[in-house]
């Protein structure tokens, strides 16, 4: 993935994920999109 859009994708990820109330809850979603994110 070019540079420029991984970081329009981590800034709408960090937009997504902001203000989530329940962190164990979410966790594994957390993991999944960011794992996901960088390619893994």
């Amino acid at each position: 993935m070019a540079e420029v859009k991984q970081r329009t994708a981590a800034k709408k990820f960090v937009e997504d994920w902001a203000g989530k109330g329940y962190e164990k809850g979410e966790s594994q979603k957390f993991w999944i999109q960011l794992l996901g994110l960088i390619g893994y």
